[in-house]
């Protein structure tokens, strides 16, 4: 029987050889597709050749014709004089981890063995708790290896190395310690993540019997807040801002160390005068804090605390109550409580007083009219008579012109 212990993904490196009977054996991958790398002791002519997986035929030459499955079939290019009888499967998958049977009848040996190949796995998730975030990866392989080389890189610029010697990282950034080469922990921690920390990160890994390349994506949650008093109300609306849907396990909002709400993943408990904003639910990005009845002492610095499946974060919003006189303005004035402003009160008494000039205006002016001069209905006297005597005028035809 043939095994082999180490597989390589996208180099070769450092092949171990085992002999079983007299067939030389590597398990070997290049990128996604693995060979089963044998060759045959002697040469002469290959009269049958077969491998199998679980009884099941995944290329065959039977002296004449040459069939295979999908994903499988000899290393081309073969032909029947070659010492060559290797396997290649092409895009592999987890499952194609297992025993593999070959059969080859040839002029100078007729041999029977297996090969065992095993698939590393990579497992990863990225992690936000508070004010760091985890490239959380895992190398899963049943064999005890020792890297040799790792290294970490976003946009083509490198993060953390460690070159088999030294091991150097960038400012906020490196292994999650404790590190070593023995480890299957390959995780990369990042130190007081910012939004611009979100993105594409990709890994290289090369051992003795692994060799890997992958990326994991960061996703840095952002939390938008804003304190908002209305009428004798306030909200700090606060929203978490995350492209991948999250379920909430743990919210809290305190003031002065004091707990004011709190939902455990199971309990919702909340202070007199306090909640979240409603409806609300643990699937919901909206993890804002409502106040009715506030008061100047409601002034001050709120903290929260959100645990969700995927992120942890934390933060506070500042709260400014403004004094009595102008929370019982705000009760009263209808025009505050539909939220009108200022601005749209002294526009309306801005037109008020003009309407009002207009009218006293009008009012002078049919006064003035009112208090013309009297004249006679034999007034059509020419102008040089108006210097005559009052007396000279007959008074009793007299009206008032108008």
């Amino acid at each position: 029987m043939v095994s082999h212990p180490c597989l390589f993904v996208f180099a070769v490196f450092g092949l171990r050889s085992t002999i079983a009977g007299e067939v030389k054996c590597n398990t070997l991958v290049d990128s996604r597709n693995a060979v089963l790398d044998c060759h045959l002791p002697c040469e002469g002519p290959i009269q049958f050749l077969k491998w199998t997986k679980n009884n099941s035929i995944h290329a065959l030459w039977n002296g004449t014709n040459y069939t295979h499955i999908n994903r499988f079939g000899f290393r081309q290019p073969w032909n029947l004089s070659s010492q060559d009888i290797s396997l290649q499967i092409n895009n592999l998958t987890k499952e194609d981890s297992g025993e593999y049977i070959y059969t080859v009848v040839s002029t100078c040996e007729t041999l029977k063995g297996s090969v065992n190949l095993e698939i590393p796995d990579m497992n990863c998730t990225s992690l936000v708790i508070s004010r760091n975030a985890v490239l959380d990866c895992h190398i899963q392989y049943k064999i005890p290896f020792v890297i040799h080389f790792l290294k970490w890189t976003k946009n083509n610029s490198t993060l953390a190395l460690y070159n088999g010697t030294n091991y150097t990282h960038m400012n906020r950034t490196g292994f999650r310690q404790p590190w070593n080469p023995s480890s299957q922990d390959i995780s990369l921690q990042i130190n007081n993540p910012t939004k611009e920390d979100s993105g594409e990160y990709k890994y290289s890994v090369l051992s003795e019997c692994v060799t890997l390349k992958g990326s994991v994506d960061l996703e840095i949650p952002d939390v938008n807040c804003t304190p908002l008093v209305i009428s004798r109300n306030a909200v700090l609306d606060c929203h978490i801002r995350y492209k991948i849907p999250f379920v909430i396990h743990f919210l809290k909002w305190s003031k002065n160390n004091s707990t004011l709400v709190l939902h455990d993943g199971t309990n919702y408990t909340h202070m007199n005068r306090t909640g979240f904003r409603q409806p609300w639910n643990a699937s919901s990005q909206d993890i804002s804090l409502q106040l009715s009845n506030i008061t100047e002492e409601d002034s001050g610095e709120y903290n929260y605390s959100v645990c969700s499946d995927l992120f942890t974060v934390t933060g506070s919003v500042h709260l400014e109550i403004p004094g009595s006189e102008t929370l019982t303005h705000n009760r009263t004035d209808p025009l505050k409580l539909k939220g009108i402003g200022t601005s749209r009160h002294h526009q309306v008494l801005f037109v008020v007083a003009i309407l009002t000039a207009v009218l006293v205006l009008g009012i002078i002016v049919l006064w003035k009219r009112k208090k013309i001069q009297f004249s006679c209905a034999t007034s059509e006297i020419s102008e040089h008579e108006s210097n005559l005597p009052v007396e000279n005028v007959p008074l009793a035809n007299c009206r008032v012109q108008g």
